[in-house]
């Protein structure tokens, strides 16, 4: 493989590469305010890593379709308990 082809962490001189089975991970994260968190960078096993990653997006799906079905049922939920009829605005 050529040289340049090869992944790389860091910049200039300090570049690295990790070791057999292992990933550098680095997070960083946003809230909902709009501050960042950025994490150190991390050598794991890769099965590690990608499990991680797994996980968070079955996570994220399922917040994301949770959220979605809660904001549909809401009014039916609504309707149900009262009895009434969900009124609609008029254009």
């Amino acid at each position: 493989m050529a040289h340049g082809l090869l992944p790389r962490i860091g910049t200039g001189r300090t570049s690295r590469l990790p070791g057999r089975g292992k990933a550098f991970v680095k997070a960083s994260m946003v809230d909902e305010s709009g501050f960042s968190y950025e994490y150190q960078e991390l050598e794991v096993d890769m099965a590690t890593a990608r499990e991680t990653v797994a996980s968070l997006f079955l996570h994220a799906d399922l917040t994301a379709s949770r959220a979605a079905t809660i904001d549909t049922d809401a009014g039916a939920d609504s309707c149900a308990r009262t009895g009434k009829k969900p009124r609609r605005r008029s254009a």
